[in-house]
């Protein structure tokens, strides 16, 4: 018995499913046929011999691809050295239609998330223009999500 299922295993596995019930298609002669219950006398055998593919190069246009990509977020007028965003820069940007806030050393434009957030704008209205690392801890602190969602407004580090 040990014999035979290694050869079971082998005739199942042989075989993939042909066009209609019961059949199937296998290898015969170097061809592939179908074969199976319904399959007629002299079954089309397809060769087994990939097809010839040209090895042509083709003519690229000559004007820049255009890559789509996501919109990227709106960050206006953003004002940073080398090194990153100032304090006095944070602090212009403290109203609604333009806010950004400090959290932990990092700089965030929270402008479109003001009216989606979840706890209500006032929230984050009052972290607009300086630093909100406290208040943003106090309420998300160890919430992975919250800290997900802040980090994908991110436009820089704070400098001294």
């Amino acid at each position: 018995m040990k014999l035979f299922y290694p050869l079971l295993l082998t005739f199942v596995f042989a075989f993939v499913a042909g066009t209609a019930f019961g059949e199937y298609l296998a290898i015969s002669q170097g061809k592939i046929v179908v074969e199976g219950a319904s399959v007629q006398n002299g079954a089309t055998a397809l060769p087994t011999s990939a097809p010839s593919v040209s090895a042509t190069p083709v003519a690229t246009p000559t004007s820049p691809s255009v890559t789509p990509s996501a919109p990227a977020k709106t960050t206006t007028n953003k004002t940073s050295t080398p090194s990153g965003i100032t304090k006095s820069t944070v602090a212009a940007h403290s109203t609604s239609a333009s806010c950004w806030t400090i959290v932990s050393g990092n700089v965030y434009d929270l402008t479109s998330w003001i009216n989606q957030h979840p706890g209500g704008s006032s929230a984050i209205r009052s972290m607009c223009g300086r630093d909100g690392t406290e208040d943003f801890l106090d309420q998300h602190g160890g919430d992975r999500r919250a800290t997900a969602e802040l980090a994908s407004f991110k436009i820089g580090a704070l400098t001294n």
